[in-house]
């Protein structure tokens, strides 16, 4: 029997063998983490409605931040709800109280839907054709609006839009 002492260089190459193995198990398993981060959060869907060029998926999920919204919308997009130039939009609703709405998405098929939903401001903005070309290629398509992204953002509007609406709903 060889014994590892015996050989010129074999402690070196098996310490250099015993890292190469410890690199790559680190390597796949930050790559399945990864791939966890990029999976949708779990939702489930309440209620479809289509209009011309427009579909309405009414979800609820605990997913809060813009992030878990885009993965939820972008999966929505993937199993086929988007119109054809058209825009699906994605209502969001809180896991736990789905009568509690937590944000919103709008998920574009084309350019020309981005702009045809600016035309109309069918949405309460106003897109241009700038608008459309960054909406499509920086943003893959997708607006998402988390509230509690924008309320940590903008604290004092946020409390403002509160004070607004509390009397109004109460």
């Amino acid at each position: 029997m060889t014994n590892a002492r015996t050989l010129p260089g074999a402690l070196p190459l098996l310490a250099a063998a015993l890292l190469a193995l410890a690199l790559a198990v680190a390597l796949a398993a930050s790559g399945e983490r990864a791939a966890a981060a990029e999976k949708a959060p779990r939702y489930t869907v309440l209620s479809v409605s289509d209009a011309p060029g427009v579909r309405e998926v009414v979800v609820s999920t605990a997913a809060r931040r813009e992030e878990g919204l885009r993965l939820v919308a972008d999966e929505l997009r993937e199993k086929g709800n988007v119109p054809e130039d058209g825009t699906l939009l994605v209502e969001y609703r809180k896991r736990r109280d789905p009568s509690r709405e937590t944000g919103f998405a709008l998920v574009f098929d084309s350019e020309r839907a981005v702009l045809e939903a600016g035309k109309t401001a069918r949405y309460g903005e106003v897109y241009d054709e700038e608008d459309a070309e960054q909406i499509m290629e920086e943003e893959g398509g997708i607006r998402a609006v988390s509230y509690r992204d924008f309320a940590e953002e903008n604290p004092g509007l946020w409390e403002r839009i509160r004070g607004f609406l509390l009397p109004v709903l109460s």
